[in-house]
């Protein structure tokens, strides 16, 4: 039995992506933009997409993509924004409080490659969004 415990807390150990939360945590300045302890600032794309998360609504979640959406989860690709409403009102949703920018690890006109918490995971999320900073493309990676 305790065996089984220690495995199953290795397994999780390996699922974090080895990070913590004592690793850099936003904050929210007073115009409500998210920073890390390193002052960069959050493109409005990356913004939209937390709150949206975060709101538990999904017509606010959907808010922050252009029409032609596609979002990788891991390997599953979900094209389309009827695909995206139905994906995220069962997987998104109903967890969307967990969403929580941490830093922004690559970032050029139109791209950022992120990690942030989801769950109680650290994941790594890529955005590609236009020149209305609606999300175009999304990509959602375990960090490793």
């Amino acid at each position: 039995m305790k065996m089984n415990s220690l495995l199953i807390g290795l397994t999780m150990i390996l699922f974090a992506g080895c990070s913590t939360d004592e690793d850099i945590q936003p904050q929210t300045n007073e115009n409500d933009i998210i920073v890390t302890d390193s002052e960069e600032r959050v493109p409005e794309a990356i913004l939209a997409y937390q709150k949206g998360a975060n709101s538990k609504n999904i017509d606010t979640y959907m808010s922050a993509f252009a029409d032609e959406i596609t979002i990788l989860d891991v390997t599953r690709e979900i094209k389309g924004k009827d695909n995206v409403r139905t994906w995220a009102i069962n997987e998104v949703i109903p967890h969307g409080q967990t969403f929580k920018h941490r830093r922004i690890l690559e970032q050029s006109k139109g791209y950022a490659k992120t990690e942030v918490n989801w769950l109680n995971w650290v994941v790594h999320y890529y955005y590609w969004w236009d020149k209305e900073n609606k999300i175009t493309r999304m990509s959602l990676q375990y960090a490793t």
